[in-house]
């Protein structure tokens, strides 16, 4: 595959999650109505019947990665950051399985991609189950 391909292919995929980022951090319909809008200008320019390029779908979620996001939604997506207190449920089953608090330490780095450490983790879970 060339270069080219492989770059549009990455930016394809990044206007994928940009989508789907921005639709979830909707706040409600008109905000969604606004982010499909934007989508589908790009479907309409790039879907022409006459266009007979074959990676014009591709083009259209690069260019939508290439679309900024609004500073609400911005400040969303940072607030949307996911911490050890998200996955403590998760975490308490392990626990309950016999895991010790070194070991959960290591899954959520590993799976969630958190970093906590075993003291804090026993006293989140200690907490949990009084």
């Amino acid at each position: 595959m060339s270069k080219k391909f492989l770059e549009l292919e990455a930016s394809a995929r990044l206007g994928i999650k940009n989508l789907n980022d921005r639709i979830s951090l909707s706040a409600n319909v008109n905000d969604m109505n606004i982010v499909l809008d934007q989508l589908l200008e790009l479907v309409y320019r790039y879907a022409a019947k006459n266009n007979d390029r074959p990676n014009k779908a591709l083009k259209v979620f690069s260019e939508f990665s290439e679309i900024e996001l609004s500073r609400e939604e911005k400040v969303k997506q940072q607030s949307k950051i996911k911490t050890y207190k998200d996955y403590l449920p998760q975490l308490q089953v392990l626990r309950n399985r016999g895991a010790s608090y070194q070991e959960l330490s290591n899954y959520a780095k590993e799976h969630f991609k958190v970093k906590v450490s075993r003291e804090t983790l026993r006293n989140a879970l200690e907490v949990l189950n009084v």
